[in-house]
């Protein structure tokens, strides 16, 4: 497909207003109850964001790059369950959940409450061999005739984070809200995996998408590995890879394979915070000061209950580091929930502020 879809910024701030609203109402219907990944899965009010009339169907191209894609009606009749269920992770029912009593139809729509992008089939190419010669930039290898299919995204979050990076000073609220909501469901969905015992071992911002309904999503699940299983981390998720993992793949010992453990995912999830408040990776070569100071004093915008978050997140120390299941009990998590309420309050379908500038939230 295509190059991620460039979209205005009259466009983007109706879009984002209009997934706050239905945020909100979702977190308000939360409440107080601090409910686990599991009780989560079957509930929409954890993780559902839904359109606000046909305002974001002014996006009209998908921008879904080297995937496959389908439209949501075509995924609701496809065969088969999800790529997760079918590498055998040990997702609960999607018929009932025996927390709350709710039910979802079928696997797709058991997908929308989990956020988890993945493939639903596997076809071919009618007519074509399985396997063809094909040539590349000069280079020639084999193709196999076989495709995944997805659901289609709209956006990757570095691309969105980046396009609200560039918003004036009079829409800064929205965009620290948009901040926030991204910290919050990619904390959700990481605490997800740990719950079911598997690590991604790819948290990273091209693994999150956003869909045209304003709902995150995580993607790229072929280097999800049980909890414990030894993996060699490429070369290039350096930026994105804990000390640990690191330092294996410079040992002269060994086969330079890391274990992957939740502390892994919890070290990534903390560097994509990072990014999604200051535009880039923070600053864990050699050398480097652990301390809250030193990684935000170049992005000083950035609410202290983030900055501890991350803070804890990536600490050098695998024993003491937070995991993402312990940051959503966390006073930091729970106050960043509350101000993402706060924010979706504010701010009508069209992208205009119902509340006076005393009513915006301590961000």
């Amino acid at each position: 497909m295509g190059h991620p879809t460039s979209f205005g910024q009259p466009s983007c701030l109706v879009w984002l207003a209009a997934a706050f609203l239905v945020l909100g109402l979702c977190l308000v219907q939360q409440g107080a109850g601090r409910q686990r990944p599991h009780q989560w899965k079957s509930s929409e009010a954890a993780l559902s964001v839904s359109p606000a009339g046909d305002i974001v169907d002014k996006y009209s191209r998908d921008s879904t790059e080297g995937e496959n894609t389908v439209s949501e009606g075509e995924a609701e009749g496809s065969r088969g369950g999800s790529w997760l269920e079918q590498e055998g992770v040990e997702l609960r029912s999607p018929s009932q959940d025996s927390q709350t009593g709710t039910s979802t139809a079928s696997p797709t729509g058991f997908r929308r409450y989990l956020r988890f992008l993945a493939p639903f089939d596997l076809v071919t190419i009618p007519g074509k061999p399985l396997v063809q010669k094909a040539k590349s930039r000069n280079e020639v290898g084999w193709v196999k005739n076989l495709l995944f299919l997805l659901p289609p995204t709209h956006v990757d979050m570095e691309t969105f984070v980046d396009e609200i990076g560039r918003f004036p000073q009079e829409d800064r609220p929205l965009a620290d809200a948009a901040r926030l909501y991204l910290t919050v469901q990619a904390v959700r969905l990481v605490a997800h995996l740990q719950d079911e015992g598997v690590v991604h071992g790819k948290i990273m911002p091209d693994s999150f998408c956003l869909k045209r309904e304003g709902g995150l999503y995580l993607r790229d699940f072929g280097s999800l590995v049980r909890a414990g299983a030894k993996v060699v981390v490429p070369a290039e998720y350096d930026e994105y890879t804990p000390p640990e993992g690191r330092a294996a793949a410079r040992s002269r010992f060994g086969s330079g394979a890391t274990t992957m453990t939740y502390a892994f995912d919890a070290w990534t999830l903390g560097s994509v915070i990072f990014l999604i408040w200051c535009s880039r990776a923070p600053d864990t070569k050699s050398g480097y000061e652990y301390s809250v100071e030193f990684f935000f004093s170049r992005c000083r915008r950035v609410p202290e209950n983030v900055k501890l978050l991350v803070y804890k997140l990536i600490n050098p120390s695998v024993e003491a580091r937070l995991l993402a299941l312990q940051a959503i009990e966390t006073p930091e998590y729970r106050e960043m929930e509350e101000q993402l309420s706060a924010a979706s309050r504010l701010y009508s379908g069209d992208g205009t502020l119902t509340g006076g500038d005393d009513d915006m939230p301590p961000l």
